[in-house]
């Protein structure tokens, strides 16, 4: 379902470390008359629903019922802000944050 980059798994592995465990989680969102999209977001906890991959060392829950075959490769780019994340599909949003 995703790919993180060599890039992207560096920048997600050191907002973990000052996050704690915490794993990616791919969330299925209704997006209107657009269908869905999928938000990728830090989860701490595995449901039974799960089903999970590891990608670039990164540990990604994804729920079972998400029946699609939507992909997205996530890479790292550098913006003014400094480092931040972006997929090649734009129905995969992207919301990681430290707190």
């Amino acid at each position: 379902m995703i790919t993180l980059t060599r890039g992207a798994s560096v920048h997600v592995k050191r907002i973990v470390e000052r996050k704690g465990t915490h794993h990616l989680r791919v969330q299925a969102v209704e997006g209107g008359c657009s269908g869905l999209y999928y938000n990728v977001v830090f989860d701490k906890n595995k449901t039974r629903n799960d089903s999970v991959f590891t990608t670039e060392g990164i540990k990604v829950f994804v729920d079972k019922s998400i029946k699609s075959r939507e992909s997205a490769i996530i890479d790292q780019i550098r913006t003014i802000n400094g480092p931040s994340l972006i997929s090649n599909n734009p129905k995969f949003r992207i919301d990681l944050w430290v707190d």
